[in-house]
């Protein structure tokens, strides 16, 4: 019995000793298990967390409703990006003629650092032309993102949500098409990257999903939220002289407006 035991234990320890070093030379997945689920979420926590800290910097500060109008428009665009880039990184990774292993952690990092450092400048150049096209066709509910009428309205912050996302998604085409053609250079680059931890794929995921992006979306939110809020009334250049303006006399900060109940319908 002592013998079948100790037989049995041994088996035991060897099958987790396989299954560690399988684990180890396995290449990073974002979708792997529980903890790869839990770190997108503490990402999300920061990209609102960012949001909130900034709002306590303006002076003036937008009213709630307002800052959850500007914000949600942020919210849902990064949430459709987040998972696009997730399936992109996976679809690539498959798909990698040099290797059948590739590294989606790797691809996934580099889609996000194409999305702060050039989609961010992509999506300021298609807001310009936007606006541009809105007064010259004198479209009243595009001419300033992030001024929804007095009091705000739910139809005109519909309107230019649908409006931002198609901005989103069409730069974020263009940034797949350009990383398409350098795949097997970027993977390349992945794999020296992150070769220290290689063998340490839950390392490498929490740096892909956590400390990366969070120091990256700390500047892509910032600069995107500048870019989504009424700039004529809230821009730290006129916040001297903002309420001189006659925006928002019936939604002031001090009223602290109920989110709901501030947004009219039509």
């Amino acid at each position: 019995a002592a013998a079948a035991a100790a037989a049995a234990a041994a088996a035991a320890a060897a099958a987790a000793a396989a299954t560690t070093a399988t684990k180890a030379t396995m290449p990073c997945r974002l979708l792997s298990d529980r903890f790869s689920v839990e770190l997108q979420g503490v990402l999300a926590l920061t990209a609102v967390g960012t949001l909130v800290y900034k709002r306590s910097t303006e002076s003036p500060r937008r009213p709630p409703v307002v800052w959850a109008m500007d914000v949600s428009k942020q919210l849902l665009s990064s949430l459709v990006v987040h998972f696009w880039n997730v399936i992109a990184s996976i679809i690539f990774a498959r798909l990698s003629a040099s290797d059948p292993n590739a590294d989606e952690c790797a691809t996934y990092l580099f889609m996000i650092a194409t999305d702060v450092f050039v989609g961010v400048f992509l999506v300021w150049v298609m807001l310009r032309l936007q606006r541009r096209v809105a007064l010259a066709y004198d479209l009243e509910w595009l001419k300033d993102h992030g001024f929804y009428g007095d009091p705000p309205r739910a139809s005109r912050y519909v309107l230019q949500l649908f409006v931002f996302l198609v901005i989103v998604l069409v730069s974020k085409v263009m940034l797949m098409a350009c990383l398409w053609v350098i795949e097997e250079p970027l993977e390349a680059m992945g794999h020296w990257i992150f070769r220290p931890l290689r063998n340490r794929p839950d390392a490498e995921l929490a740096v892909v999903m956590v400390i990366c992006p969070a120091l990256l979306n700390l500047l892509q939110y910032w600069l995107l939220d500048d870019m989504l809020l009424d700039s004529t009334t809230f821009s730290r250049r006129n916040s001297h002289g903002a309420r001189a303006r006659g925006r928002y006399e019936r939604l002031r900060e001090d009223e602290s407006p109920d989110p709901v109940k501030g947004a009219a319908v039509l």
